[in-house]
């Protein structure tokens, strides 16, 4: 059986008993742990698409303007990457070898791993570019011309050799 509580000393100041510290410390500690926790969650950037979009409520919307352009044009691109060379190649067999061409490479949850680099085109009509490093994980690419009047997509991860760049929406 155990026995009542001792009753507490007189003349000890408050700061002397350890429940007190208890009390204190526990809340503290915890307020600490929470600012922590979110500046470790906001370091890179919460929102990792790099797109303007509407917040309202709990939806998220963007303009799909370009989305249903490319489709209408009937737009594709074959792309293959050679990790030796350390390079890209798009065949894009219906944009005209004058445009101006940019391949964003956004990572799928880390927005500091995004890229964005211009395509050069070759004698042979081949688009071709450096590959970003450090390349890790999974990325969706982005072409675009400097216009951003259209835009093709590829989602890839780190096997990817071989894939097709597509409109957002199917025709």
């Amino acid at each position: 059986m155990i026995g009542p509580t001792p009753p507490p000393v007189a003349g000890r100041p408050w700061y002397r008993v350890g429940m007190v510290w208890l009390v204190i410390a526990l809340p503290v500690l915890t307020v600490v742990a929470g600012v922590l926790m979110v500046g470790a969650a906001n370091r890179e950037g919460i929102d990792a698409e790099p797109e303007p979009v509407q917040r309202v409520a709990q939806i998220q919307t963007t303009d799909l303007v370009i989305d249903q352009a490319t489709r209408a044009l009937g737009l594709r691109g074959f792309a293959e990457i050679d990790a030796a060379a350390g390079r890209i190649r798009l065949r894009l067999p219906d944009i005209d070898v004058s445009t101006p061409l940019d391949l964003q490479w956004v990572h799928a949850t880390r927005a500091v791993f995004d890229r964005r680099i211009a395509l050069r085109v070759g004698a042979d009509g081949v688009w071709s570019a450096a590959l970003p490093s450090p390349r890790h994980g999974r990325y969706q690419l982005r072409l675009l011309p400097r216009d951003r009047s259209w835009r093709l997509l590829a989602n890839i991860d780190d096997s990817s050799r071989q894939f097709e760049l597509v409109p957002a929406f199917a025709p």
